[in-house]
C-alpha cells in the first residue's frame, strides 16, 4: 500500500501539472480501492468527492462516471448510507443519459468501456439501498438487470450477489415463496463456484506436481520419489478441499440462519402490532361506554330532570 500511495502520488502531482485532469480523475478509483484495502473511509470519500469537484470545473465528461460509481458503492455496501448511495447512483445514471449525445469517437469508447465495467455493478449496488430505502419497485427493476448482465456472461460469485439481494428484497415483501426460490438459486450457484474453484485448484496442483518433475534437468526420477509427489500432491488437494467445503458449508450456515433471523424479526413484529392496536381499542372502548351509559340514562323517563342533570 506505501509503494502504491508512492506512485499515486506522483501520477497525480504529473496529471496535476500537465492539466491532463481525465486521468487525474480516472486514478481517483485506483486511490479508493487502495484506502478501502486499509479501512481508511474518511480518506474514500474525500478523495471522491474532489474527483467529482474537479469534474465539474474541468469538465472531463464520461470520465466522472467512474468517482460518482465508486462513491455510490462506498456508501452502500461500506458505510450502509443508503440515500447517499441512491443520490450518486440516480446522478450516474442521469449523467449517462446526457452523454448518449456524445459524438467523438474517443469518447465513445471511454463510455462504452465504462458501461461495461460499470453499469451491472452500479444496478446491483443500487437495488441493495433501494430495498433498505423500501423502494421496492425500482429495486426490482435494478436487480433484473443486473441478473441479466451479469447472466450474459456467466459472473457466477456477481450472480449468488445478485441472488442474495434477490431474497432480502422479497423478505421485505413477505413473500416466503419467491424467498425459498432464491434460496435455492443461490445454493445452486454457490456450489457452481465452489466447483469451479476446486477445479482450479486441481489444475495447478497438476501443474505444480509437473514442473517439480521438469525441475529434474531430465534426472530419471525413482518410483519412490514419483510415489511421495503423488502423496504430497493428493494431501495438498485433500486439504484444499476440506477448507472448500468447510467455506461451503460455514457459509451456508450463515445464509440459513441470516434467514431464519430476519423471519423472526417479522413475525415478533407482527405480534407487537396486533397486541398494539387491541390495546389501543381497550382504552377507545372504555371512556365510549360511559358515555353510552349516560346517554341511556337520558332516555330513562322514570328519571327527573333534575335527577339527570
Amino acid at each position: 500500500f506505501e509503494k502504491g500511495d508512492v506512485i499515486l502520488d506522483k501520477l497525480q502531482k504529473y496529471y496535476s501539472d500537465y492539466n491532463r485532469w481525465s486521468d487525474y480523475v480516472s486514478i481517483s478509483k485506483v486511490r479508493a480501492i487502495s484506502y478501502r484495502g486499509r479501512e481508511k473511509y474518511d480518506e474514500i470519500e474525500k478523495v471522491l468527492k474532489e474527483a467529482i469537484e474537479i469534474s465539474e470545473e474541468k469538465d472531463v465528461h464520461p470520465y466522472d462516471l467512474l468517482p460518482i460509481h465508486e462513491l455510490s458503492v462506498f456508501y452502500s455496501y461500506d458505510l450502509g448510507k443508503h440515500e447517499e448511495a441512491v443520490k450518486y447512483g440516480d446522478m450516474f445514471f442521469e449523467k449517462l443519459k446526457q452523454y448518449d449525445t456524445i459524438t467523438s469517437p474517443d469518447k465513445i469508447r471511454v463510455l462504452d468501456s465504462i458501461k461495461k465495467q460499470n453499469l451491472d455493478v452500479i444496478n446491483l449496488t443500487l437495488a441493495k439501498s433501494y430495498t433498505q430505502t423500501n423502494r421496492l419497485d425500482k429495486a426490482y427493476e435494478c436487480l433484473k438487470y443486473a441478473e441479466k448482465g451479469f447472466g450474459d456472461i456467466d459472473d457466477v460469485e456477481k450472480i449468488m450477489r445478485v441472488y442474495s439481494n434477490f431474497i432480502d428484497y422479497y423478505l421485505k415483501k413477505e413473500d416466503l415463496d419467491k424467498v425459498e426460490a432464491y434460496k435455492e438459486k443461490y445454493l445452486e450457484y454457490s456450489k457452481r463456484n465452489n466447483d469451479s474453484l476446486i477445479s482450479s485448484l486441481r489444475k495447478m496442483t497438476e501443474t505444480n506436481l509437473t514442473l517439480v518433475t521438469k525441475e529434474k534437468d531430465g534426472v530419471v526420477v525413482k518410483e519412490e520419489n514419483k510415489r511421495k509427489l503423488l502423496i504430497i500432491g493428493s494431501l495438498g488437494t485433500f486439504l484444499l478441499l476440506v477448507i472448500i467445503f468447510q467455506r461451503y458449508f460455514l457459509r451456508l450456515k450463515y445464509e440459513k440462519e441470516k434467514i431464519r433471523l430476519e423471519l423472526e424479526n417479522e413475525q415478533d413484529f407482527k405480534k407487537f402490532r396486533a397486541s398494539l392496536f387491541i390495546n389501543i381499542a381497550h382504552e377507545i372502548r372504555t371512556p365510549l361506554s360511559l358515555i353510552l351509559g349516560y346517554i341511556d340514562l337520558s332516555a330513562d323517563k322514570s328519571i327527573s330532570g333534575d335527577e339527570l342533570r
